[in-house]
């Protein structure tokens, strides 16, 4: 895993800065789109000798996510699947997991960090009751995301 891990940290001191790239009208915010992130890392991943694959699993409904170094060393991790029928909604939800497990995996973040408060509901810790600190415009939990998918 030395060889691996090795490119790994030159590769990401070659990255491109991370940009949202991409506008979303329904929750009027910018966003890092697929394409934007994989421009800002894929060059200074190949240039170290490694390569990013994504594939499906069948069982259990999963996108898993494999770095491979030329060394044959490799690193992965699976991100879970809805069960959506409806073959556009399902490739939204594709895309928005690999979206995420790429920045998982590469230890990156392009999203605006508000401590986790947004998943799970709850206010800044620093905030008081009478005068909470105001949600971020646009940002919205997995499960809603993925709940909205679904209708």
């Amino acid at each position: 895993m030395n060889n691996l891990i090795v490119a790994l940290l030159k590769a990401k001191s070659e990255f491109k800065p991370i940009k949202k790239d991409a506008s979303n009208p329904f929750f009027k915010s910018k966003y890092l789109s697929l394409d934007g992130l994989l421009d800002a890392v894929e060059g200074a991943l190949s240039k170290n000798g490694l390569l990013i694959v994504q594939t499906l699993s069948a069982s259990p409904n999963a996108l898993v996510t494999t770095i491979y170094h030329e060394s044959g060393e490799s690193i992965s991790g699976s991100h879970p699947l809805p069960d959506i029928a409806d073959p556009q909604k399902f490739g939204s939800a594709i895309t928005y997991a690999r979206r995420y497990s790429i920045c998982a995996i590469l230890s990156i973040t392009a999203d605006d960090d508000d401590d986790a408060n947004t998943a799970s509901n709850r206010s800044n810790s620093n905030s008081s009751p009478q005068n909470p600190k105001p949600q971020s415009q646009g940002t919205i939990s997995r499960e809603d995301w993925l709940a909205k998918q679904n209708k």
